[in-house]
């Protein structure tokens, strides 16, 4: 039975990735080494394959360890007793709660920040930039899988092994290195747009990412992964219009 129910689960969350991956086809292809030709269709769908591959690494990874990790999926793992309804009512107040505070500490992490970017850093800002929609469905879905579901449920899997039971500091070290991972991952993509970034734009990067990492780890942590993907993808929302 509980078997069954594991498959339902990765196969569901599976799912949910594949439509954030998809998402990437809108996103313009890398640009390529000189010297090396190839369409440009075929570069936008083999830049699907390494998030894939991540995908069912994360899915096994987290559906295999969350048990014993201490991990509770409220939505996806609900009883039949229990309408969805009622499940969704239940997250509807931590939801707007925590998308508020992620968001706000970034804005004012951006307002401190903002005034010592590079000039090659502001315009990429003005420019389009990731499609919204691209940053709600990959960002806000397959990120918070590959991340929490994944990489965090591994971490507290070995805390937990060194100290058996449940506690409030090994989350906080998970959550911490978890956030530290996702602020660094999104590194390579700055330096892909800014050849020498000014110390104002790292801190910006890294500490927007590391403080919105920490705030959907606690979602997933204490309410659970579809929490911390409606977090994350509220949090796109409103800083896509806003920044």
């Amino acid at each position: 039975m509980r078997k069954s129910k594991n498959l339902r689960i990765a196969i569901s969350l599976f799912g949910l990735g594949v439509v954030g991956i998809a998402s990437l086809l809108w996103v313009s292809p890398p640009t390529l080494p000189p010297g090396l030709k190839m369409d440009p269709s075929t570069v936008r769908w083999a830049t699907l394959v390494n998030p894939t591959l991540l995908l069912i690494i994360s899915i096994t990874i987290g559906t295999l360890l969350k048990d014993s990790a201490g991990i509770r999926l409220p939505i996806l793992d609900a009883k039949k007793d229990k309408p969805m309804l009622s499940v969704f009512q239940d997250l509807l107040h931590p939801l707007l709660v925590l998308t508020a505070i992620s968001s706000l500490g970034v804005m004012v992490i951006y307002l401190g920040t903002c005034w010592g970017f590079d000039p090659a850093f502001k315009e990429v800002i003005k420019g389009p930039g990731l499609p919204v929609w691209t940053r709600v469905l990959y960002g806000g879905i397959t990120e918070e899988i590959l991340m929490r579901y994944g990489l965090m449920t591994m971490l507290l899997w070995i805390l937990k092994e060194f100290n058996r039971p449940n506690s409030h500091i090994q989350f906080w070290i998970a959550n911490i290195l978890t956030a530290m991972l996702f602020a660094t991952g999104h590194l390579p993509a700055l330096f892909n747009e800014v050849f020498s970034p000014s110390i104002w734009t790292l801190v910006y990067i890294l500490g927007g990412n590391f403080w919105a990492g920490l705030c959907f780890g606690f979602a997933f942590w204490r309410f659970g992964l579809i929490l911390a993907i409606l977090t994350h993808m509220g949090f796109h929302l409103i800083t896509y219009f806003i920044f």
